[in-house]
């Protein structure tokens, strides 16, 4: 059975525009261009994955020199702020993924069984998300969550045999993606998005492990409901109760 996906990012905004660069400044212009996006990077207005504009576009807002701003992106794309190149243009890395999901990912390749330490890691960082997004998200963050719930429930209704379940994954990913950016926790988001690969292959070895039927999905699904409704009426309390609940059924199917 095939699903069709939404894509990610879910909750990426389009990005705005730049101000101009001060016209006067002690400062070297492409110093003052890497302190700008660094303070985007920082505020959560661009987060991982996220596009900045063309060069020539970037160039105009910023009222820079393309020199200037050449030097500035690539300054910060060895510092592994930026990936820039091909049709994918400039984007922003995941800060975490060479310093926190490399190392874990050679731990789960050389030792599989230790998939239930990031199934536990997993598991805090949704609930602490989860919590978060209660207090913090906006309107647009609750429109973009159900986007997310509703592709997830879709995609539960279809579903009715064992083989379905990894497709699974995927959707639910995304939920708790789009949960973990309505927190505006810029660091949570970063170590969310720089796991992402190794969440992905966490959830789906977990699936396999999973006493894992047609009557668990429908389970998770009321979970994933209570997290969702939660949210949208802002109750942090009522978050973690159903955060609480969520991970002991998880660990249960996984024993």
């Amino acid at each position: 059975m095939s699903f069709t996906r939404l894509s990610r990012p879910l909750s990426a905004p389009a990005t705005q525009p730049f101000a101009p660069l001060p016209p006067f400044s002690p400062q070297r212009l492409p110093d003052l261009i890497v302190q700008r996006i660094k303070q985007r990077i920082a505020s959560g207005e661009l987060g991982p994955g996220d596009k900045l504009p063309t060069e020539r576009t970037l160039a105009a807002q910023l009222q820079v020199s393309r020199t200037s701003l050449r030097e500035a992106l690539g300054r910060m794309a060895s510092e592994g702020y930026l990936r820039m190149g091909g049709r994918d243009g400039i984007r922003v890395c995941d800060l975490s993924a060479a310093t926190v999901a490399s190392p874990l990912a050679g731990l789960l390749a050389a030792d599989p069984d230790r998939s239930m330490d990031i199934l536990e890691v997993r598991l805090a960082l949704e609930t602490v998300a989860t919590v978060y997004a209660a207090e913090r998200a906006t309107a647009a963050d609750h429109a973009r969550i159900r986007l997310a719930f509703d592709a997830l429930q879709r995609a539960t209704v279809q579903s009715t045999t064992q083989s379905s379940g990894p497709e699974l994954v995927h959707f639910d990913l995304d939920f708790h993606f789009a949960i973990a950016e309505a927190t505006h926790n810029v660091a949570l988001i970063h170590v969310m998005h720089g796991m992402h690969n190794l969440i992905l292959e966490s959830m789906q070895i977990t699936h396999r492990h999973m006493n894992y039927d047609t009557e668990a999905e429908r389970e998770l699904q009321s979970q994933h409901e209570a997290l969702f409704v939660a949210i949208l009426r802002r109750d942090p309390t009522a978050a973690r109760a159903a955060s609480d609940v969520h991970l002991a059924y998880v660990k249960k199917l996984y024993g």
